[in-house]
């Protein structure tokens, strides 16, 4: 329902640019800070304002510790 809703609004190209680049890069951004035991909503948020900035840093920069 509420996906009708918003595409009404905005249609499905707008929608698919939502996903993209607001969404995935979120659940990308907490799926790894889980794994490296680091704050899931520091690293949510981060990926909100910085979108795949933040992802890259999560997956190059951040080794898991062993």
């Amino acid at each position: 329902m509420i996906l009708n809703i918003l595409l009404g609004i905005v249609g499905p190209f707008q929608v698919l640019i939502i996903l993209l680049f607001f969404v995935l890069p979120i659940i990308l951004c907490v799926n790894r800070a889980g794994k490296l035991n680091r704050s899931k909503i520091v690293w949510g948020i981060l990926g909100f304002f910085f979108s795949y900035i933040a992802v890259l840093i999560l997956y190059i920069l951040a080794k898991p510790k062993k």
